[in-house]
């Protein structure tokens, strides 16, 4: 009798990218996040835009570390988790965060279950004359890598930690990307917010893409890049000034989100 060949029950991991609206309004903020754990509930790790739950620049920043958005970022931070925690999703969760030295940084937080570890933004965006990012977060100084399985181990970076943008990184870009391709890094989360309200430029948004693109095809990563989908100010719906989607390791899109608007896609790795 023929002997039948066994049946590979081969799990693959699920990795979903959104373009959601990001406000300065943390109660706001998580309402919509329950609503998008709800949508993309069944994959395995979510990736959420710079600040989406606090807002971007929005307190707890310097000198209001404890007003009513601060302490709503930190109440709601629970009931994001705990729904994540029902769908068994890991979170990589954008927002402003007081650790336990009493001072607000720019950070994607992740859980898997249980709080795994933070990544704090390294390179504030800083105007010469020192006004910017800076000004409201203390930069972190260290890079965040865990696995997302037994193949495929992540690394986070926030927006200007990627690009090194002229104007606002007066000491150029330190390409932290290298630093986790030496640590075997081979798929970056990269959770962005930089959308402007009357001034879509063109060279920024390519600017943006390529950086992504070559970096992903120059050390072999897939990078995945979530985004708000409103102006910085958490206002007004704007073309994105950043394109949203996952990037494969050859440096071509898989799945690339609209320009403008909600949206969201996932692949399995």
């Amino acid at each position: 009798m023929p002997v039948s060949s066994p049946v590979l029950n081969i799990c693959m991991t699920k990795i979903t990218a959104i373009q959601t609206p990001v406000t300065r309004n943390a109660l706001a903020n998580s309402n919509n996040l329950t609503q998008v754990i709800e949508k993309e509930k069944g994959t395995d790790w979510l990736l959420t835009p710079e600040g989406a739950l606090s807002g971007y620049c929005a307190p707890p920043v310097i000198n209001t570390c404890n007003n009513d958005n601060a302490i709503w970022t930190s109440q709601q931070e629970g009931i994001v988790l705990s729904l994540c925690q029902k769908y068994d999703m890991g979170l990589l969760l954008g927002t402003g965060w007081i650790e336990g030295d009493g001072v607000p940084y720019n950070q994607v937080r992740v859980y898997k279950t249980n709080y795994i570890g933070a990544y704090s933004k390294r390179l504030l965006p800083t105007t010469l004359q020192g006004g910017g990012e800076a000004t409201a977060y203390i930069p972190g100084w260290a890079p965040m890598v865990f696995d997302v399985d037994d193949k495929h181990r992540a690394g986070v970076l926030i927006c200007n930690d990627v690009w090194a943008s002229p104007l606002v990184s007066p000491n150029g870009n330190p390409y932290y990307i290298i630093e986790y391709a030496k640590m075997g890094v081979n798929v970056l989360f990269v959770s962005v917010n930089c959308n402007v309200t009357d001034n879509w430029d063109e060279l920024y948004y390519t600017w943006h893409e390529n950086h992504l693109r070559m970096f992903a095809k120059s050390f072999g990563m897939k990078i995945v890049i979530s985004g708000s989908s409103l102006d910085m100010a958490g206002k007004t719906e704007v073309p994105v000034q950043c394109p949203n989607g996952i990037i494969d390791s050859n440096g071509e899109w898989i799945q690339k989100l609209k320009d403008i608007g909600s949206d969201s896609c996932t692949i399995e790795v």
